[in-house]
C-alpha cells in the first residue's frame, strides 16, 4: 500500500472523524471540528515525525484513534505505540461491547496479556520471525500461561488467541493458519518492552550490538 501525501492524509481524517459520529448535527459539527484540529496539530513543527510515521494509511487509522481518544498527538513514535496498544487493550473491548467469551479478560488481566503479547513479540522477533502459524501461536500462550500460573485448556487458549485477533485486532491472519502483528511496528514496539519490563537491556546490547535490524 503506497504511502499518502499530504492531501490524502486530510483527506482521511476530515472522512475518519465524522464517520464516528452518532448522526445528530451536533456531534457531527464537533467530530468535523475535531478533524480540523487534529490536522493542524499534526502538522505543528514538533509533531512532523508522527506526521511522516501515519502517511502509512494503516497507522493513520491508528493515530484517529488515539486522537478521538486522547484529542491530544503523542509526541514521539514510543509514545504513539504506547497509546495505542493502551486503546487495544483496555478501551476498544469495552466500547466495542465484545461478547465476554470472546474477551482475553475472562482469562488474562491487562497486565498478564500485554506480558504476553511482548514475550511472543520478542521471542519471534529475535528469531527474525514475522510470521507465525496458529499452532506456534497456541504453544506460546499455553506456555506462558504454565510459567505465570495461568491455568488454561485448550479450548481456552485458542479462544485467548482468537479474542487477541478478533477483539482487539492485534495479529492479523493473513492466509490461513498463519499470523502477523497487525503492523511490523506494533512487534517492535511489545520487543522493546519486553527487554524493559524484564530488565533483558543488557542481553539486548550484548546479543543486539552489531545487528542492523535492532
Amino acid at each position: 500500500m503506497a504511502d499518502f501525501d499530504d492531501s490524502q492524509i486530510k483527506r482521511y481524517i476530515n472522512n475518519w472523524f465524522p464517520l464516528t459520529s452518532n448522526g445528530s448535527p451536533q456531534q457531527l459539527d464537533d467530530e468535523i471540528t475535531t478533524a480540523d484540529l487534529c490536522w493542524e496539530a499534526l502538522n505543528m513543527p514538533y509533531h512532523q515525525a508522527i506526521k511522516e510515521l501515519v502517511r502509512n494509511p494503516l497507522l493513520l487509522a491508528l493515530l484517529c484513534v488515539v486522537y478521538e481518544h486522547s484529542q491530544d498527538l503523542p509526541r514521539n513514535r514510543s509514545e504513539f505505540y504506547e497509546k495505542a496498544v493502551n486503546i487495544f487493550l483496555k478501551k476498544w473491548p469495552a466500547e466495542k461491547h465484545v461478547n465476554r467469551d470472546l474477551s482475553v479478560s475472562q482469562y488474562l488481566n491487562v497486565g498478564d496479556e500485554e506480558h504476553l503479547l511482548s514475550e511472543i513479540a520478542a521471542k519471534n522477533f529475535e528469531e527474525d520471525r514475522l510470521l507465525f502459524t496458529e499452532k506456534e501461536l497456541i504453544d506460546q500462550i499455553k506456555e506462558f500461561g504454565e510459567q505465570n500460573s495461568i491455568t488454561l485448556s485448550n479450548v481456552e487458549t485458542r479462544k485467548v488467541l482468537e479474542a487477541i485477533t478478533v477483539e482487539q485486532g492485534f495479529f492479523v491472519e493473513r492466509v490461513s493458519g498463519v499470523f502477523t502483528f497487525l503492523h511490523l511496528s506494533f512487534q517492535e514496539y511489545l520487543t522493546a518492552n519486553y527487554f524493559v519490563s524484564t530488565q533483558s537491556i543488557q542481553r539486548l546490547v550484548t546479543d543486539h550490538l552489531h545487528d542492523k535490524r535492532w
